[in-house]
């Protein structure tokens, strides 16, 4: 008509003008208006007004019918008849029509306010087939239509009552989208069955399910086995025993599938928490995990923070009650929250390594606590893309979480080096039997050809459409499903009563030989703005969020497109969106397969991917201004594929920076990595201090990863990079400690003595007071030149003090004191350590506070002042607790617990050395694990419990040997010997001992050296092999003496004393005892004094037996016979009158000492072993019944212990 002429947009007219329409039966929808109060208006407006108010009224109308691309077909009196599908067809008309009704309702409603007027509108649609003709005339075209289609759109228009009525074939198609009523059926003239009218309520919250032109289903097909096997797993998680499962195949063979119904049939018997591995994850360091986390907390990204803590800090109080101080903060750090006021002190002293072990373990007492109430699923998608510091994350709570109730589900593709196949093998290690795979093939024909069956509800596809189908999918569902969409789409497969029919030669469509050109014909097919759309999207990301995409997008109609394309299966709406409804801000969309958004992105011009990245990069600058430090690389990416370099260079920077400071390593070495490559592009030669920084900064994380190859190479590039002397002294100090780590002591020596001579015309840098400290370290753990070490480190803190650099001059203290320790000097050792102990609490760091606490305590509880110690330690322990340093609360409860057992208190010393295994294993530090166990079983061992003891060091022996701790190896080696030892199994001593001793040597470990050679010495005694065992103590005391370890140094005098009292040297004997005796003293060790008066007493003793003796021999040669009765009374009587009384005296004092001193010290056996000895003085001096008394008291404690072989002696002595 002319009417419609005039509103008809330049372009609608060109696309309607080229279609060829004539006598065509076509399905089309229609929708009949009635306009009611314009003739009341007419009647009361002057002519010119009211033309004025139905020009706009029709510019309204048009508008909205333009914009859903209908027809206005014709326009008589108050009726208005609108075509959908006649001129541009859409296979969503019917959605469109209802749409475009409910619009022209709303602004209907704002055009009566504005206005002034009264107007209301009654709506009919219907869908179905008609005639359409055509009548040519001008430059557009008119259309006339007949059928009962109209005649039902016309009746229902008549029906309504100012609402939208529409019929039972629209109902049908567009049910999933909006509310509708059902009304009574109305008779129409000629039909006998009459129609049912559908009033429409509203849109709906949340889309339905479609089962209109795309919605192709199927059940589960060919997956019994595999969806057997995942219900057996989750049996055994049901019985409270965790279990891992990976489902493994290429992209479309159908995990997601599998997965979604495994979720449906087990959604209400546990916890589901999905998370997703994105394919740029390695810039979103544990993203898998916060999607987990968040959604079960109800944390969302537009949350305010105030909402965000009250979120998680109601969950945390919920789960862990009265323990919520001690793991929200951490958690809150993790989700990137502000933590409460009152527990940042929880967090502010924390290292990032230290801080990001209390993260880790906060996320697993998180999953523990989850999965006490009921079974928890952690489902990962695309595993294979995991980001390095989740597998950190994840590594650490398959470990710590194999014995509660949760089901590790990876979804993955079987690209070896990738996710999951970096640490299978350590998975099917602690998981054994409970590692399980399943790896999905292709369907076979029978099971393909069924798949085809039940998307297309056809009993028999023709032979010809199956055999495409299947040649060029090969069996892949995803493939299938993509190709017979495509035949959809394109026109060879129409709809028909509920079910798919052939409408066109296959011969007539070309299958694309690849699924991406699928892909590609399928979204060529889509409307240019939908095509827009789904474009922008894919420059976003695999996943985007509305607020993002609605930022950089037209904003009309994109809730429309993405209904579009989510209905055609290019999106999907993801499940963890916190809202129901259709389009929402917070609304995150993902496309259903990679390769959708890949092709999407490459058919983008390069100009115009510069322009949406710019775009991306711009909004998230701005949506996330108050957390934009969480998207630094995100930022920087987009800026980088906008080609804005210098914004992208700044983002990096700052990426790694935050990175490195959260110890996030990976994300920062790839983020330098990229700055540097940035760097390059813009900036000149001359410009290389900002490089050599990056440098730098990338080899410093490398070293906390311990790649120290990588680090050295890129210290080496940084030195080159740099001009600033005190900066490149600065490297090679850095390269030197790595040399040091290395054990390379001569590589070490050469880079500090560089760096040492660079900034000799500095002598007030601090990087020169460093190198020196790490020097002198060097100097006295690598070359054993304490004097030299001493020296340079006392030249150092004379300059630090005057220099004021108090954080190093407190560092150069505790290296000092290591060295004295070394040299077994405690007095100087507790000299350096207090004085670095009161600069670390004048700098109130707290961590250095409790770490030279430590250290103080370690020094006192070798010296044997116990109470000391342990004052120490729990000032160590409380700091540590008040700061949330977890490690540090377990070592030094670990310390706590060995001086309680030394005390002898034996239930204080198990509860803490117990905490430092708990808090070890809840932390993932297995070598804490191990060291704990060796201090509870060295607590067993001074109790006497020889086999729980050996049960504790054998656990610490197994992880160490695991772990590669090879000091810990020759340590607890040591320590078994021992036991056995005691045990009176000399053969398995001597292969422990010398284990002990192979590895020491292997590390250069030389204390370890001299002390298992002195264990050695002491087993040959033991076996009668006096010149083996000289051999053995000769080369302990060598050592030992050059090292200055005088605290073993006396072990080894009292092993030679008794070794020599064996021998009958027995004035060698009492030399050595009084040496053993003194270094004992002196260095304050009381366990080591305890032998030394035992030894002394023994010596003494044999040298007035020898006495005794040789006055015996002197009688026999006067006639007294040996075994005559009356000369044994005699000889005894003898003996108690001739036995010097100063030495008896003597050995019976030291004795007692002996006794005294192990019993303050808790010591059972060494109690037992004094007695032992003591019993035997009394009883050859005729005191049989203190003798007795002495005797019974060392036989119980060894009974007790199962010390066979001094039972063997002690029942000696009862049969003399």
């Amino acid at each position: 008509t002319a009417m419609n002429k005039r509103f008809i947009p330049n372009a609608k007219k060109k696309i309607i003008n080229t279609s060829q329409i004539e006598g065509e039966r076509k399905n089309v929808t229609l929708l009949f208006a009635n306009i009611s109060g314009l003739t009341t208006l007419s009647e009361k407006l002057p002519p010119p007004d009211f033309k004025d108010i139905i020009g706009n009224l029709l510019k309204i109308l048009k508008e909205i019918v333009n914009r859903y691309e209908g027809t206005i077909d014709n326009f008589i009196g108050n009726c208005i008849m609108i075509l959908f599908g006649v001129s541009i067809k859409h296979e969503d008309d019917p959605e469109r029509a209802v749409y475009a009704a409910l619009d022209i309702m709303s602004k209907l409603g704002r055009f009566n306010e504005e206005q002034g007027t009264n107007l209301s509108i009654h709506t009919g649609i219907s869908s179905g087939a008609v005639v359409v003709c055509r009548d040519s005339s001008g430059s557009s075209k008119d259309y006339t239509v007949m059928g009962d289609t109209v005649d039902y759109a016309e009746r229902l228009m008549l029906m309504a009552k100012e609402e939208v009525l529409v019929s039972e074939s629209v109902y049908k198609s567009t049910v999933n989208l909006f509310e509708m009523n059902r009304l009574k059926p109305v008779g129409l003239k000629g039909e006998t069955a009459g129609i049912i009218p559908y009033r429409v309520v509203g849109i709906r919250e949340a889309p339905g399910s479609k089962h209109g032109l795309l919605q192709l289903s199927s059940p589960l097909i060919g997956r019994d086995k595999e969806f057997e096997m995942m219900k057996s797993v989750l049996d055994k998680v049901m019985k409270a025993k965790s279990a891992v499962l990976s489902i493994n195949g290429e992209a479309g063979v159908g995990k997601s599938r599998l997965i979604d119904e495994f979720k449906k049939i087990t959604k209400d018997k546990v916890n589901w928490l999905s998370g997703r591995c994105p394919s740029y994850g390695k810039g979103f360091p544990f993203w898998v995990f916060l999607e987990q986390i968040r959604s079960y907390l109800g944390v969302r990204d537009s949350d305010l923070d105030l909402q965000s803590r009250r979120k998680v800090g109601g969950k945390a109080e919920s789960l862990f009650k009265e323990r919520t101080d001690e793991y929200l903060p951490y958690l809150c750090i993790f989700l990137s929250i502000k933590v409460l006021e009152h527990l940042q002190e929880k967090v502010k002293y924390l290292d990032p390594e230290s801080l990001r072990l209390q993260e880790f373990v906060s996320v697993k007492v998180l999953f523990r606590d989850i999965a006490k109430n009921k079974p928890l699923i952690l489902y990962f998608e695309d595993m294979h893309w995991i980001d390095p510091e989740s597998l950190e994350l994840l590594k650490f709570l398959l470990d710590g979480l194999q014995d509660e109730s949760i089901f590790f589900l990876f979804e993955t593709r079987p690209e070896k080096k990738t996710g999951l196949y970096k640490i299978k093998e350590s998975i099917q290690n602690i998981f054994k039997k409970r590692y399980n795979e399943i790896s999905l093939r292709a369907l076979d024909t029978n099971d393909a050809k069924r798949l085809i069956q039940n998307l297309l509800k056809i009993p028999e596809p023709p032979g010809e459409l199956s055999s495409l189908v299947l040649e060029k999918s090969e069996g892949n569902p995803f493939y299938i499903e993509e190709i017979v969409r495509s035949f959809i789409e394109s026109g060879v497969l129409k709809r028909d009563s509920g079910s798919w029919r052939v409408a066109k030669s296959i011969s007539s469509f070309e299958v694309p030989d690849t699924v991406e050109a699928v892909i590609r014909s399928r979204i060529d097919q889509l409307p240019p703005e939908v095509q827009e759309v789904l474009g922008r999207a894919s420059v976003i990301g695999k996943n985007f969020l509305c607020r993002i995409l609605s930022s950089i997008s037209k904003k009309d109609n994109l809730s429309k497109n993405l209904g579009f394309l989510e209905e055609r299966g290019f999106i999907q709406r993801k499940t963890n969106s916190f809202t129901a409804a259709q389009f929402s801000q917070d609304a995150e969309y993902g496309f259903k397969h990679i390769l959708i958004k890949d092709v999407a992105y490459t058919g983008l011009s390069k100009k115009k991917k510069c322009e949406i990245h710019k775009k991306v990069a711009e909004c998230v600058e701005r949506i996330f201004r108050e957390k934009i430090e969480d998207y630094y690389e995100v930022i920087a990416y987009h800026y980088f594929n906008a080609e804005i370099l210098e914004k992208s260079y700044e983002y990096y920077k700052k990426a790694g920076d935050r990175a490195k400071k959260l110890y996030s390593n990976n994300v920062a070495i790839g983020c330098y990595a990229k700055a540097i490559e940035i760097h390059k592009k813009l900036f000149p030669e001359d410009e290389q201090e900002s490089m050599a920084e990056l440098f730098e900064k990338m080899g410093d994380v490398e070293e906390i990863k311990a790649e120290y190859d990588n680090a050295i190479k890129n210290y080496k590039v940084a030195f080159g990079y740099y001009r600033d002397i005190e900066k490149m002294a600065g490297i090679k100090r850095k390269t030197g400690h790595i040399f040091r780590q290395k054990g390379k002591y001569d590589s070490a020596f050469s880079n500090y003595e560089e760096a040492i001579r660079m900034l000799k015309n500095i002598p007030d840098s601090p990087v020169l007071s460093e190198t020196l400290i790490n020097y002198a370290f060097v100097l006295a753990d690598g070359r054993n030149d304490y004097e030299k070490a001493q020296e340079m480190i006392e030249r150092t803190l004379k300059k630090l003090d005057k220099i004021g650099e108090n954080k190093i001059y407190a560092r150069g203290l505790t290296t000092l004191g290591n060295i004295f320790l070394l040299k077994g000097d405690y007095e100087k050792i507790l000299k350096h350590h207090e004085k670095a102990l009161e600069i670390y609490g004048e700098l109130n760091d707290k961590k250095g506070i409790v770490v030279t606490s430590n250290n103080i305590g370690n020094v006192y509880h070798d010296k044997g002042e116990l109470d000391t110690a342990l004052r120490h330690y729990k000032r160590g322990l409380a700091t540590s607790k008040g700061i949330g340093y977890k490690s540090g609360i377990g070592a030094v409860s670990g310390n706590i617990g060995v001086v309680y057992g030394k005390k002898g208190e034996f239930a204080p010393a198990l509860k803490y050395c117990k905490i430092y295994l708990s808090i070890s294993e809840e932390i993932g530090d297995k070598m804490g694990v191990g060291r704990a166990s060796g201090k509870i079983g060295t607590i067993y061992f001074d109790r006497g419990d020889l086999d729980t003891a050996l049960k504790y060091f054998k656990k610490y022996l197994t992880i160490a040997e695991e772990m590669g701790d090879k000091l810990g190896v020759s340590i607890v080696s040591g320590d078994i010997g021992s036991v056995y030892h005691d045990k009176g199994k000399f053969d398995r001593t001597l292969n422990y001992y010398k284990k002990s001793l192979a590895v020491a040597k292997g590390i250069g470990y030389k204390g370890g050296i001299g002390a298992a050679f002195c264990n050695i010495g002491i087993v040959y005694c033991s076996k009668g092999e006096l010149n083996t065992s000289r051999k053995y103590l000769e080369k302990s005391k060598k050592i030992l003496t050059k090292i200055g370890d005088k605290i073993n140094l006396s072990s080894v005098y009292a092993s030679l004393s008794d070794l020599d009292t064996v021998r009958e040297e027995y004035e060698t004997a009492l030399t050595f005892s009084e040496k053993a005796l003194s270094l004992a003293k002196e260095t304050g060790a009381r366990e080591k004094e305890v032998i030394a008066l035992r030894v002394f007493g023994k010596a003494l003793f044999e040298v007035s037996r020898k006495q005794i003796e040789d006055s015996r021999r002197k009688r026999e040669e006067k006639g007294c016979k040996m075994y005559d009765v009356r000369c044994r009374l005699k000889d005894r009587e003898q003996r108690k009158k001739t036995i010097p009384s100063q030495n008896l005296k003597k050995a019976i004092s030291y004795l007692r000492q002996s006794i005294a001193l192990a019993k303050k010290q808790k010591m059972q056996l060494e109690i037992a072993k004094s007695s032992y000895e003591l019993a035997r003085i009394l009883a050859d001096a005729g005191k049989i019944k203190e003798a007795k008394r002495e005797i019974n008291s060392a036989k119980k404690i060894f009974k007790k212990s199962c010390a066979h072989s001094w039972l063997k002696k002690v029942k000696e002595i009862e049969n003399m």
